[in-house]
């Protein structure tokens, strides 16, 4: 189904979507922003007709570095109790021309191997770069041509939505390269889809800010982090998280001594959905199925994956 991105949730309408140790909420986690803004609202989870997934990447130094010496640490197994995706930046967002779609899956091709392995589509590829005004036909060669039974044409592969199938189909012989079918993809290692770990360690920072808020009261916390602010560069964000986790300094941060490995996906885990940015009406509801779509890949409910985290007691 396609998924709803909430304009703006109070706290206590996040859900559990990893469940792991406890009460793990993954809300969306955003580098700039944070539990409580101004309308006293958390960062707002994507809701879906069957439910809410992670937002953009956050907290750079997350993942662990395969070059570092073994720790201590504990491996935990996260089941996606509903869809799951993470923001992989302009790097990995495929526009038309990077991807096809057969069947009910979704390819991310490797078009140097489909022109090693196929001369005619080669001649015709290079033939049809080079004139100008044939370039919009790309997308309908390149899709002819290729065979997903070649494992050598493709990377990667995940299932597809219908609304992306149909959106696929119809626009499958649109002359306009660019016709708004880019997809945010998860980052890839070895050809498979990974979750980062800098994303899982922002999610669940996130809800640890989430839960504290509502204990101690949004409005109140807020105020404290008016008071705090000393001029117009002085974030109230910084001071709100300061707040709720009782520190001073950037150093002090509790979670700075919490490191997560990334959480590589089984095969064939992941789906192609269309997200629509949802606002809220005159008397605060949100207006369903507004908005500008986008096409994201997000992890199928009920996947299983595993990372590891780890502490520095020294810190």
């Amino acid at each position: 189904g396609d998924l709803q991105i909430a304009a703006d949730v109070m706290g206590d309408q996040l859900l559990d979507v990893f469940g792991v140790a406890h009460r793990q909420v993954v809300a969306q986690a955003g580098g700039d922003h944070h539990p409580l803004h101004a309308r006293h609202g958390a960062r707002p989870p994507v809701q879906t007709g069957g439910g809410r997934v992670v937002g953009d990447q956050v907290l750079a130094d997350g993942r662990i570095d395969a070059g570092q010496p073994p720790a201590a640490g504990v491996d935990l197994l996260a089941p996606a109790v509903e869809p799951v995706h993470v923001g992989g930046g302009e790097d990995h967002k495929l526009d038309p021309l990077d991807y096809v779609v057969k069947g009910d899956w979704f390819y991310r091709i490797n078009i140097s191997n489909m022109l090693k392995f196929d001369k005619t589509f080669s001649e015709l590829f290079v033939k049809t770069v080079e004139d100008r005004f044939a370039i919009g036909r790309l997308r309908r060669i390149i899709a002819d041509a290729f065979n997903p039974e070649n494992r050598d044409m493709w990377v990667h592969r995940a299932k597809v939505s219908a609304s992306f199938k149909k959106a696929y189909i119809e626009n499958l012989d649109d002359l306009k390269i660019n016709n708004q079918l880019l997809v945010q993809c998860f980052p890839l290692t070895g050809n498979r889809a990974y979750l980062p770990g800098s994303s899982i360690k922002g999610a669940i920072r996130t809800a640890v800010l989430d839960s504290i808020a509502n204990e101690k009261g949004n409005r109140k916390v807020l105020a404290e982090a008016e008071q705090r602010c000393r001029g117009p560069k002085d974030r109230k964000g910084d001071h709100v998280e300061k707040i709720l986790l009782g520190y001073e300094k950037v150093q002090q941060d509790p979670f700075k001594g919490i490191k997560l490995s990334d959480a590589v996906l089984p095969p064939d885990s992941t789906m192609i959905v269309k997200v629509v940015n949802c606002g809220k009406d005159a008397i605060g509801k949100n207006k369903i199925g507004e908005g500008v779509p986008m096409f994201v890949e997000a992890i199928t409910e009920k996947t299983e994956f595993e990372f590891r985290l780890i502490t520095d007691d020294g810190l």
